[in-house]
C-alpha cells in the first residue's frame, strides 16, 4: 500500500507496541465516528472509499491515527482503498519490516479543477500521466476535500455529487472573492508530501503554487492556473506556467509569472 513509505523508525516502534487487535478495534471505532454510524455495521474486508470516507475524512483519519500512536501517519496512505483488515495488516507488516531505502521518493501530486474531481483529471492529463509512470513516478490524483454547487465541469455524465474544489468561494459570482475553506484543503496537500513534482490544473494549478515548496519538489507544471486572492504564490522550484493557444495572459497567469522565479 506504501509504495514509497514515509514511515520512519519512531512509528515504527509506536506501532510494533500496539498489537493487531487494538489497531483492528481503534480503526473500526474511529471509522465508525468519521462516517457517524454504528461500528457494529462496518463490514472490515470493504475498502474505505466505499464505506464512504472521503479525502476529508481520510485526513481526519490519519490525524486521529497519529494520535493514537503518536507519531505520523501521511494521509496518502489511505488513499489506495484499503479495507480495515488490510490497514492493520500493513501497519503491522510496516512495522516488523526492514528499514527502506532513503532513496529520494518519486512521487508527483497532481491536483484537479475547480467542480472537477480526481477521475476527471486522470482522463485530461492521460498522455502525462502515461509518461510519469514510465519514468517510474508514483502519480497521486486525490479528490479535494469541499463539495461543490452548480454544474460540474469539463466531464460530460460528471454529476454535481461528485464535484469538489480545493476553496469555496465568498461570493460565487466572482473567482476573486475570498477562499473559503482554503487553509484545510492546504494541510490536506502538504501531508501527501514529500514529492518530487506537483501538477496542478485551473484551481488546482493555484493549490500547486501554494505548497510547493512545502512538498519539496523539484519541478511544478501549473496548467491554465487561477490564482488565490491574497495568497502570494510560494513556489521557488522551476515551472512551467501552460495555456491554451487560444487564451489570452490573463490576470493570472500575469500574476503568477511575478511571483515565481523560475517561472517559464
Amino acid at each position: 500500500h506504501w509504495k514509497y513509505s514515509a514511515v520512519c523508525a519512531p512509528l515504527r516502534a509506536a506501532i510494533a507496541a500496539k498489537s493487531a487487535a487494538e489497531l483492528h478495534a481503534f480503526l473500526r471505532a474511529e471509522l465508525a465516528e468519521v462516517l457517524h454510524v454504528d461500528g457494529d455495521q462496518l463490514d472490515a474486508a470493504v475498502g474505505i472509499d466505499h464505506l464512504g470516507v472521503t479525502s476529508l475524512a481520510s485526513l481526519r483519519l490519519s490525524q486521529r491515527l497519529r494520535r493514537f500512536l503518536g507519531h505520523d501517519i501521511p494521509a496518502f496512505a489511505l488513499m489506495s482503498n484499503p479495507t480495515i483488515t488490510d490497514l492493520v495488516a500493513t501497519l503491522v507488516t510496516r512495522s516488523t519490516a526492514p528499514e527502506e531505502s532513503t532513496a529520494p521518493r518519486r512521487r508527483v501530486v497532481c491536483l484537479h479543477g475547480f467542480r472537477t474531481s480526481s477521475a476527471v483529471l486522470k482522463q485530461q492529463m492521460a498522455p502525462i500521466g502515461a509518461l510519469l509512470e514510465k519514468l517510474r513516478y508514483e502519480v497521486v490524483v486525490p479528490d479535494a476535500p469541499h463539495k461543490t454547487t452548480g454544474p460540474a465541469q469539463f466531464a460530460a455524465g460528471l454529476d454535481e455529487d461528485d464535484s469538489y474544489g480545493w476553496w469555496l468561494y465568498e461570493d460565487e459570482t466572482s473567482h476573486e472573492s475570498r477562499p473559503i475553506g482554503l487553509e484545510e484543503s492546504l494541510e490536506y496537500v502538504r501531508s501527501l508530501g514529500p514529492a518530487a513534482g506537483v501538477i496542478g490544473f485551473s484551481q488546482g494549478g493555484a493549490m500547486a503554487a501554494q505548497v510547493a515548496d512545502d512538498l519539496g519538489v523539484q519541478w511544478a507544471l501549473l496548467l491554465s492556473p487561477t490564482f488565490v486572492p491574497d495568497h502570494p504564490a510560494r513556489c521557488g522550484c522551476p515551472t512551467l506556467l501552460a495555456r491554451d493557444l487560444d487564451d489570452e495572459v490573463d490576470r493570472a497567469t500575469q500574476k503568477l509569472m511575478g511571483e515565481l522565479p523560475s517561472a517559464y
